[in-house]
Formats: C-alpha cells, structure tokens, sequence
C-alpha cells in the first residue's frame, strides 16, 4: 500500500498523543520562522518537537530544503517517512534528526524508530522567535523586561531584542507556553 499525508496524519497524532509524557499540545501546520516553511505537526511539551512527514509520493529532498528552517527554530524534530526513505534519509538528514518509519500492515499503520532525535546544536534564538505572533513577542517582551524594546517595533524587531536578553532553556518555555495557549487567528 501507498502511505501518503493523508494516510500517516492521524495514525501519528494518535501514536504521539500515546506518547509519555503525553504532549500539552499537538499543532498541525505550523508556521516557522516568519512563515518560510510550515511544520506538519508540532508537539509541545516544555520544549517542542517538529515532525515532518514525506510520504510516498512526497520528495523527500524537500524536507531537506524545509529542514534549514527546522533547524533554526525547533530543538527537536524528527522526519516521519515510508520505507522508501529509509535509506536516502539515513544519509541526507542531519544526524539529530529522529527518524520514524511508517508502514501498513493488517489493516494498521504502524510506526518505528530508526533513530531518535537528540538536542539540534542549530537551533537560532531570532529564528525561533519569528514562528510566534507579536502579541506573543509582546508577552515575552514584558515578561522578561527587556528594556530596549520600543512600541514602534515590528515583530523581526522584537524577536531581535528578545533574542539577545534570554537563554536557550528560558526560549523554549516561553515559546511553548505562548504556543500551547494559542488560539485561531487569522493574520499574524
């Protein structure tokens, strides 16, 4: 059988909601620094985790390309793929990056590790900070009390600031805060 998106989305949502500790939250498509790539599925714990999925019919040198966003702005992410991918992803992803292989077998998806993803070393503080809203950057902002921050500010402006007034671990738990309380918006 032919495993695409479609066929691997919801199986893997369940799979990693099974997961423990269980995620605060699981976000599809989300956008990451400044919106030049979107995630497939996001978990958030007190750090997130990328999972980007390339099925069968996928390229999977796009997740390739899609990864050098990755990199500046998740911690952890992990390429969930087909046995097709198995080995072009072994040598063309990056070494920290998990992989999962999906198969279909009597009627289920199943999913297994062929690697584990560890810390991503890439992972830029402004990068990360641009996958969230200005409102949220705002929050950060006075959270912090990073004092060169101006109202006139837009939101590269803030991410810059913020950047340079906080630690990798303090970063994570707010981006993860500001995203597992998130609700719809439009526009950003």
């Amino acid at each position: 059988m032919i495993l695409n998106d479609i066929d691997i989305r919801k199986p893997l949502i369940n799979f990693l909601n099974k997961k423990v500790p269980k995620p605060l939250k699981i976000i599809e498509e989300l956008r990451v620094h400044n919106g030049n790539a979107i995630a497939d599925i996001v978990t958030v714990h007190k750090t997130m985790h990328c999972y980007e999925i390339k099925g069968d019919n996928d390229n999977i040198y796009r997740a390739i390309e899609q990864g050098n966003f990755y990199n500046k702005s998740f911690p952890k992410i992990t390429l969930v793929t087909t046995e097709k991918y198995a080995n072009t992803s072994i040598n063309k992803i990056p070494h920290f990056w998990g992989i999962i292989i999906v198969s279909y077998h009597n009627g289920n998806v199943n999913f297994r590790y062929l690697r584990k993803a560890k810390y991503n070393p890439l992972m830029e503080k402004k990068s990360a900070l641009l996958s969230l809203w200005k409102d949220e950057l705002i929050d950060i902002a006075n959270e912090l009390s990073v004092e060169t921050i101006k109202k006139s500010f837009n939101r590269e402006k803030y991410a810059d600031e913020i950047s340079k007034s906080i630690t990798f671990e303090k970063l994570q738990n707010c981006m993860s805060s500001k995203i597992a309380n998130r609700t719809l918006k439009v526009d950003w």
